[in-house]
């Protein structure tokens, strides 16, 4: 699956991602933790804060949301990440057993400079500063198709502080090949969060689950990859809930391969969410954005997806268009 500014941003982004994200976190006793967004995995800020996730992936990876319950985006983004990783490495070793770190980067607008990401209008988010979205995966490959897997996620606030705050943990289940031909692809997993961090506490959540697919066909023996990353998201809440129960996410993709290595990529992702305790059909949507990026595998364990962060539905100008960069890493 596809892995996805200037120089001195991405190799600042690189360098957070490899010295601050990494280093910290494995030094730190509270490594345990899960999801927006989100996939993406879709874990959770605060009620006015941006929940890519998005995944990806994924990932999360829609986009980051103001909502306090884990967001989709992170799931489909981070999945997307998780995927290329844990998918790939088959064909580094035959050990049924794998560890992957991967992280998401929400940086910057292309223009100025700030310690907040910017809003679709160009403005400064005063919720959402620049942020390192952090997931470490630990699985083992029951068969050559089935993946049973748990994935701990944290943040970073590489500015004010440098905070560091643990998110929810989860588990899934995933089936590689549901439908497979010589250019088609269907992954597809199911995911169990377990609400454990602060914020999911305070929102009173029980429970989330979460279903995640990812299609992927190749264009004859060519260059061309298109892939499309669903997710559907339910999140159970007690008689304090507050957040969405339910989140449905969409993400189509092109992959072109320039080399083996290198890659052109872009994604487009959307959103809607329903909010708990809102009337049956009452949905809202996310603003939409899209990604252009480059892949590129610096090795066969690590790879490095910067990319440009657009709002298509509002005007797009060098202060509503920010950086970012998603970062897989195989351990084992």
């Amino acid at each position: 699956m596809g892995t996805i500014g200037r120089f001195g941003i991405f190799a600042l982004a690189a360098g957070l991602l490899m010295g601050g994200a990494v280093a910290d976190v494995l030094a730190s006793e509270e490594l345990v933790q899960s999801s927006e967004d989100e996939l993406a995995g879709s874990e959770s800020l605060a009620p006015s804060d941006d929940g890519d996730g998005n995944a990806e992936i994924a990932l999360t990876e829609a986009t980051e949301t103001t909502s306090e319950v884990p967001q989709i985006q992170a799931a489909s983004e981070v999945t997307t990440a998780e995927l290329g990783t844990e998918l790939e490495q088959r064909e580094i070793t035959s050990d049924p057993l794998f560890m992957n770190y991967y992280a998401i980067f929400y940086g910057p607008a292309l223009k100025g400079t700030s310690a907040y990401q910017p809003t679709p209008s160009g403005e400064q988010d005063l919720n959402r500063p620049i942020l390192l979205k952090n997931f470490m995966t630990l699985g083992y490959n029951l068969s050559e198709q089935l993946i049973l897997a748990g994935t701990a996620y944290w943040t970073w606030n590489p500015v004010f502080g440098q905070k560091m705050a643990m998110q929810d943990p989860y588990v899934r289940l995933g089936y590689d090949g549901l439908i497979r031909t010589d250019h088609l692809n269907l992954y597809a997993d199911m995911r169990v969060h377990f609400p454990i961090s602060s914020v999911s506490r305070q929102n009173d959540m029980l429970a989330a689950f979460q279903s995640y697919q990812a299609l992927s066909y190749t264009v004859g023996d060519g260059p061309l990859t298109l892939l499309l990353f669903g997710s559907e998201r339910a999140n159970v809440f007690g008689k304090r809930g507050y957040g969405n129960d339910l989140e449905l996410y969409l993400g189509p993709s092109i992959n072109v391969r320039l080399s083996r290595k290198l890659a052109l990529t872009v994604l487009y992702e959307m959103q809607v969410n329903h909010e708990f305790g809102q009337k049956a059909f009452s949905f809202y949507s996310e603003p939409s954005d899209l990604e252009p990026g480059v892949s590129w595998e610096i090795s066969p364990n690590l790879s490095i997806n910067p990319y440009l962060n657009l709002y298509p539905g509002s005007k797009m100008t060098l202060s509503s268009s920010s950086i970012g960069m998603l970062m897989s890493w195989t351990l084992l």
